[in-house]
């Protein structure tokens, strides 16, 4: 947890500042970090989303007893991301922040950029994500490979 300290800091300050309510975590993998943070967990809504099973089902049983967090399959680079439809209504609206931490790095270019534009045309206010600066995004990322992107 020391080294995701400043992230969570950062989280906070956004929840904070900007009265964020609702937040799409991608990909929620392992749920521990973000729940050490009672900013993230007392949230009205946490969404996590992964493409690997294992996890989502993993933090459905763990996390069943939380009313206020879901977590599903979904590959953000081939799926539109969800939107939140309020209760007796059919008017869906954007998560405000979406939080995406050590993923795009990982992903093929073509890959990540589809995931990038799918963010951006969820409607999301915010974006937190990992980025390397003073690097250029040369793709030579395998699948579950590395590759330092610079947004």
């Amino acid at each position: 947890l020391r080294l995701i300290g400043p992230t969570l800091r950062f989280i906070e300050e956004v929840v904070d500042q900007y009265g964020v309510k609702f937040v799409l975590d991608v990909p929620s993998a392992d749920a521990n970090w973000q729940f050490s943070s009672f900013h993230l967990d007392l949230l009205p809504m946490y969404v996590g989303l992964d493409l690997a099973q294992f996890p989502v089902e993993l933090n459905q049983r763990r996390f069943a007893h939380h009313r206020n967090k879901l977590f599903a399959r979904w590959d953000v680079s081939a799926c539109a991301l969800p939107r939140l439809v309020g209760t007796g209504s059919n008017v869906s609206m954007p998560f405000v922040l979406i939080v995406s931490r050590d993923m795009i790095h990982h992903m093929p270019l073509q890959l990540g950029l589809r995931a990038v534009r799918n963010f951006a045309r969820s409607g999301a206010r915010f974006l937190l994500t990992t980025t390397n600066e003073n690097f250029d995004n040369v793709d030579d990322a395998k699948p579950d490979g590395y590759y330092a992107n610079n947004l």
